[in-house]
C-alpha cells in the first residue's frame, strides 16, 4: 500500500457507481503535474473523465517516490466496508464499564490510524447529526404551534375588546362581588332552611309510618329545638322496649298493651311539634326569597354577559400559558441545536503499535520448523522406503543369515586410508574393529587366508581388501594382498602396478618364482601380488596346482593373506577360492547394492557354500553429525540395534554417482 508515500490522491466523483477493476498502473510527472494512465495524460486538480468514471487527481506533497510506478484499484463501497469490518474488533473494557476498546489491523500503520480516527470522527458526527436532527424537528414543530397559538390569542383579544365596547363595561368586578355576596348569603340561609324542612319531613314520615317493627330513628341534625330531639329519642326507646317485650310475651299481656298505648300517645305530640317548626321555617324562607329577588333585580343592571366575558378571559389565560410553554421549548431546542458536543468522548486517539501484530514471527517460525521436520521426515521415509537399494544394516540382517562384522564409512577418496584427517582416522578405526569382529586376533585357530568378494561390481571389495591388508600390515603383521580379479584388476590399479609382473604371469610361465611377483608397498607396509597380464580363461588358472602350491607357500610365509576375488554373480571364481580360504568377507555397499540381489543371496545355494561368511557394510552415507573420539565429524546415521546405539560408517567408490544422503 502506497497510502503514506503516494504523490497522488485519487477521488471518485460518484462513489455509488464504482465498478470493481483489476490493477490499473499509472505514473506521476512531478514537473508537468500530470498523471499518465494507460497511455493518456490527465491534469492534476480537475475532474476528468476516464474509462473508469469521473476522477480527480490531487497532489499530496510526497514527491520522494514520485518517479515510481503505482497502480490503483476501484472497489465498491460495500465490499470495502465489509473488508474493513472484518479487520475491526470492538469490545467493552469490562461488563460495568462504558468505555469501548477499538482495534483495527492494517498493513500500513499510517493508513490504519487514519481509518480508525475517521471511524471515530464519523461516529461522533453521526451522534451530533442525530441530536441536531431531533432538535431541528422539535424547533419546526414548536414554531408551527407558536404561529397557531398567536393567531388564536389575537382572535380572543379582539373578541374581549369588542365585547366590552359594545356593552360599555369598564370595571364591574367590585359591584358584582357585593351583589353576588349578598345573593350567596341568602342562598346559604335558604339552603339551611330547606335542609331543616327536609329533616322535619323525614322525621314526620318516620313518626307517621312507624309501627311496632324494629327501626332506627332519623337524625335531627340541623334542628335547633332540643325538645323534638328528646321526644324522638324517647319514642325510639319505647319502640325498642315494646319490640323486646313482644318477642318474649304474648300480645294480650297487660304490660305489652300498656307499652303500645304509651307509644301511640307520644306520636301526636311529636307531629304537632313538627308542624309548628315547619310553619316557622317556611315563613323565614319566604322572607329570604323576597330579599334574594331584590338582589337579583339589582344584578340585572350588570351586563348579563359578564359570565361570558369571564369564560373568554379564562380561555385567553390558557392560551397564554401554552404560548409561554412553547417559547421556553423553542429556546431549549435552539440551544441543543447550537451545541456541537457529541454524546461520546474519545479517551485516546488511534495509535499504531510499534511492532507488527500479525503474522507473529515466532508462531510462523514454529509452524515452519514443525512442517519442515514433518515434510522432511516424510520425504526421507518415503524415499528410503521406496528405495530399491540397501540403506540399513537391519535390511541385511533380515535378508541373510550371515553376521554383519563391519561398517565402513564413506570417504572422499579411493585407495589406502592414510590417517591425516578425522574422516580417514575414523575409517581406519572401523577397519580395526572389523579385524576384531572376524576374530583375527583370537588365541586359537587364527584365520590366515581371507577372501574378499561381493555380489556385483562396484561394491568396494577392492577398497575393503586393500585397506584390510594395510590395517593388518600397520599392526606389525606380515601381510600379503593378492589381486585375483583378472578381468578387472582394481587392486593392481590402486597400487599402480599395471606394468609389473603378476599372478597371471606366474601361473602361465614356468621360469618365474614367487619372489618375482611379490612387490613391496612402502606406503602401506605390505606386500602385493598384482593380477598380471590379462588372460582369456581366468577360472582355469585358479584351478591349477601351481596356484594352490603358491597359496600354501604364502600362507606359511605371511601372517595373513588377503585375496581380492571377482564378484560372485558374474563369475564363479569366488566359489573355487572360498574352499581354500579360512574366512570370507562379503561386501554390501550402502545405496548401491540392490535389495533384490540381497534377497537372492538367502536362497542361493552356491552362496551358502561359502566358508565362514561375514558381511561388511561399505560406503555408508553421512546422516547428520555425531561426536567421536576424534571430535565432531560427519555422522554415519545412528541406528538402534539390540538396545544399543551403534554408528554406521561407509566408503565411497569412484563409480558411485549418487548424491550423499
Amino acid at each position: 500500500p502506497a497510502y503514506s508515500i503516494s504523490p497522488v490522491r485519487i477521488t471518485v466523483k460518484d462513489l455509488q457507481a464504482i465498478q470493481e477493476t483489476d490493477r490499473i498502473p499509472f505514473s506521476f510527472n512531478k514537473d508537468a503535474a500530470r498523471v499518465r494512465m494507460e497511455g493518456k495524460d490527465y491534469p492534476v486538480g480537475d475532474w476528468v473523465s476516464t474509462p473508469y468514471g469521473v476522477l480527480r487527481f490531487d497532489t499530496t506533497g510526497h514527491y520522494q517516490h514520485a518517479s515510481a510506478q503505482y497502480y490503483m484499484e476501484l472497489v465498491p463501497l460495500r465490499k470495502v466496508a465489509a473488508d474493513l469490518n472484518d479487520d475491526l474488533a470492538v469490545e467493552s473494557a469490562n461488563k460495568l464499564s462504558s468505555v469501548v476498546d477499538l482495534e483495527f489491523r492494517d498493513t500500513d500503520p499510517e493508513r490504519g490510524e487514519a481509518i480508525m480516527n475517521g471511524l471515530i470522527e464519523a461516529y461522533s458526527n453521526a451522534g451530533i447529526e442525530s441530536k441536531n436532527q431531533l432538535a431541528a424537528n422539535t424547533l419546526a414543530f414548536v414554531n408551527k404551534r407558536l404561529v397557531s397559538v398567536e393567531s388564536q390569542l389575537d382572535s380572543i383579544e379582539r373578541t374581549v375588546r369588542n365585547y366590552k365596547s359594545s356593552h360599555a363595561i369598564v370595571d364591574i368586578s367590585d359591584q358584582s362581588k357585593l351583589y353576588l355576596q349578598a345573593v350567596s348569603d341568602n342562598d346559604k340561609k335558604v339552603s339551611d332552611i330547606n335542609m331543616r324542612l327536609a329533616v322535619l319531613d323525614q322525621v314526620e314520615r318516620y313518626i307517621q309510618s312507624k309501627d311496632e317493627g324494629a327501626g332506627i330513628a332519623p337524625s335531627t341534625l340541623g334542628i335547633e329545638d332540643p325538645v323534638l330531639s328528646q321526644m324522638v329519642l324517647k319514642l325510639n326507646e319505647s319502640q325498642a322496649a315494646l319490640q323486646r317485650s313482644s318477642a318474649t310475651t304474648a300480645e294480650n299481656n297487660p304490660m305489652v298493651i300498656s307499652m303500645r298505648n304509651e307509644v301511640e300517645r307520644m306520636r301526636p305530640g311529636i307531629l304537632e311539634n313538627i308542624q309548628n317548626q315547619r310553619a316557622g321555617l317556611v315563613a323565614s324562607r319566604s322572607n329570604l326569597m323576597s330579599s334574594s329577588g331584590s338582589y337579583n333585580a339589582q344584578l340585572q343592571a350588570v351586563p348579563r354577559r359578564e359570565q361570558e366575558l369571564l369564560e373568554i378571559s379564562r380561555t385567553q389565560a390558557i392560551k397564554n400559558n401554552v404560548y409561554d410553554f412553547l417559547l421556553q421549548k423553542r429556546e431549549e431546542a435552539a440551544l441543543t441545536y447550537a451545541s456541537t458536543i457529541p454524546n461520546n468522548r474519545v479517551v485516546e486517539k488511534a495509535r499504531a503499535s510499534i511492532k507488527p501484530v500479525s503474522p507473529k514471527w515466532f508462531i510462523v517460525l514454529g509452524i515452519g520448523l514443525v512442517l519442515g521436520m514433518i515434510v522432511g521426515s516424510l520425504y526421507v521415509f518415503i524415499r528410503e522406503s521406496m528405495s530399491p537399494y540397501v540403506l540399513f544394516r537391519s535390511e541385511i540382517e533380515e535378508s541373510v543369515d550371515f553376521p554383519v562384522s563391519g561398517e565402513i564409512p564413506n570417504v572422499s577418496f579411493e585407495g589406502i586410508v592414510i590417517p591425516k584427517v578425522a574422516d580417514q582416522e575414523y575409517a581406519l578405526e572401523q577397519f580395526r574393529q572389523l579385524r576384531m569382529a572376524i576374530g583375527l586376533y583370537g588365541k586359537s585357530g587364527r584365520r590366515k587366508k581371507l577372501l574378499v568378494t561381493s555380489s556385483i561390481p562396484g561394491e568396494g571389495k577392492s577398497f575393503i581388501s586393500s585397506n584390510m591388508a594395510a590395517s593388518l600390515a600397520r599392526s606389525g603383521k606380515r601381510t600379503l594382498l593378492m589381486d585375483l580379479d583378472f578381468r578387472k584388476p582394481k587392486v593392481t590399479s590402486m597400487f599402480k602396478m599395471e606394468e609389473k609382473i603378476g599372478l597371471a604371469d606366474f601361473l602361465e610361465e614356468e621360469d618365474l618364482v614367487p619372489s618375482d611377483i611379490m612387490h613391496y608397498c612402502e606406503e602401506a607396509d605390505l606386500f602385493v601380488i598384482p593380477a598380471g597380464r590379462a588372460v582369456e580363461n581366468p577360472t582355469d588358472l585358479l584351478t591349477r596346482e601351481k596356484f594352490l602350491s603358491l597359496l600354501g607357500t604364502m600362507a606359511e610365509t605371511f601372517d595373513y593373506v588377503i585375496l581380492d576375488s571377482p564378484p560372485i554373480i558374474p563369475v564363479t571364481d569366488t566359489f573355487l577360492l572360498s574352499e581354500i580360504c579360512d574366512h570370507t568377507l562379503y561386501v554390501v555397499r550402502h545405496k548401491y547394492t540392490p535389495k533384490a540381489v540381497l534377497d537372492s543371496l538367502a536362497t542361493n545355494s552356491k552362496v551358502k557354500r561359502l566358508k565362514n561368511v561375514s558381511v561388511v557394510f561399505n560406503s555408508i552415507r553421512a546422516r547428520g553429525y555425531v561426536k567421536s573420539a576424534y571430535g565432531y565429524m560427519k555422522g554415519y546415521g545412528n541406528e538402534y540395534l539390540y538396545g544399543q546405539v551403534r554408528t554406521v560408517v561407509s566408503n565411497k567408490s569412484e563409480n558411485d554417482k549418487t548424491p550423499a544422503k
